[in-house]
């Protein structure tokens, strides 16, 4: 039942008075104090960067069932280079005690319920116990709300992955998973069995614990920028970004492409059988049947036509302008099956629409321009 502009308002002085007095021990006539604010990191310089694996996410070792099934693998997209404007990023995910602050304002609106992941069996929105653990519950426009209130935004996919994957100039130098040091080490099993001892919170890695952790705990699922530390961006809780979903982002279009169902194929038949039928694919200028020098080509499936060498650098802000249905949402979660891939740096599979219903393994962090 939808709650009256009066009965929030009310339930919203309520919780106020409460909080402040049993967590802060300040009257409700002082006002609720603002939560630590989050530090920022900074991404000052703009020297292009290497977007998506290209066909060296293919050699990644990972398990059949999933990354390297159908179509998966194909998140690596072909590699481009990504101009960035400078720019901060939130070190960590915004918590619990955050997202209320700017709910007790009257800034933004209440997630969705005030339980937690199934690991946490109490509440978890209005419980201090878990004030800085990631807020989750909230849809992609809430997240919105709250970057807006703090005078931030959400980071685009392309400075995600600049912070996740590091500031590589190709593939080969990027940080598969952003625990790992760069250059890319592909020492992992198939399945990332244990994550090689790695304290991040992925089910695979956590011993498949269900239930997320508190912000800026994890002492692997961290990446160094300049002398300042980004945690969790391959674990805990998936993140909102602002880009449009846009499915073969770094395709280029303006070259021939004759095999429009290789993709289609790959949604329902094995790689092998996919390669056989799709061998002979015009792909790119210049390409032929046995030639492809312009061809997107993981697992030697032609896949589409990808940028020329030499090829200007994208702007690494277009697909922050949310004129496509959905949004892509970055990083994986605690919640992940054991062999999923979404807490590789360059993984883009999943997504949502601004409205969509909020999930217990999703939540965000924000970005702002220097």
């Amino acid at each position: 039942m939808q709650r009256t502009k009066t009965a929030v308002d009310g339930s919203r002085r309520a919780l106020s008075c409460a909080l402040a007095l049993a967590w802060l021990a300040v009257g409700c006539a002082e006002g609720l104090p603002p939560p630590a604010a989050t530090p920022m990191v900074e991404f000052k310089g703009t020297e292009p960067f290497a977007f998506g694996m290209g066909e060296l996410g293919c050699g990644i070792p990972q398990s059949e069932l999933e990354c390297k099934s159908k179509a998966d693998f194909v998140a690596g997209e072909p590699s481009v280079m990504v101009q960035l404007k400078p720019f901060a990023l939130d070190a960590h995910e915004v918590t619990v005690e955050q997202y209320r602050y700017c709910e007790e304002m009257g800034e933004c609106s209440l997630p969705a319920g005030d339980n937690g992941p199934p690991g946490i069996v109490d509440v978890y929105y209005t419980n201090p116990k878990y004030n800085r653990y990631p807020v989750i519950l909230v849809r992609w426009s809430q997240a919105v709300e709250y970057c807006k209130f703090m005078g931030k935004r959400l980071p685009t996919e392309f400075e995600w992955e600049r912070a996740a994957g590091g500031p590589a100039k190709t593939p080969a130098e990027k940080r598969v998973f952003p625990w790992m040091s760069a250059p890319n080490q592909l020492g992992f099993q198939p399945e990332l069995k244990d994550c090689k001892g790695a304290n991040v919170n992925l089910k695979a890695c956590n011993g498949g614990t269900a239930q997320t952790r508190a912000v800026m705990t994890s002492e692997d699922d961290v990446v160094t920028e300049g002398d300042s530390k980004i945690y969790d961006l391959a674990g805990n809780v998936g993140e909102y970004t602002a880009s449009d979903y846009v499915d073969q982002l770094t395709c280029d279009a303006s070259q021939p492409y004759t095999c429009q169902d290789c993709l289609k194929c790959l949604e329902t038949m094995s790689l092998d059988a996919c390669s056989s039928s799709c061998l002979n694919c015009v792909c790119g200028d210049n390409s032929t049947s046995s030639g492809k020098p312009n061809c997107y080509m993981p697992c030697k499936t032609p896949i589409c036509a990808k940028p020329k060498a030499g090829s200007a650098p994208l702007a690494g802000w277009y697909t922050g302008k949310n004129v496509a249905a959905k949004r892509v949402v970055r990083g994986g979660s605690f919640a992940d099956a054991p062999h999923a891939c979404d807490g590789r740096a360059d993984t883009r599979l999943q997504t949502v629409k601004p409205t969509d219903q909020p999930l217990l393994s999703v939540g965000f962090r924000c970005a702002k321009d220097l």
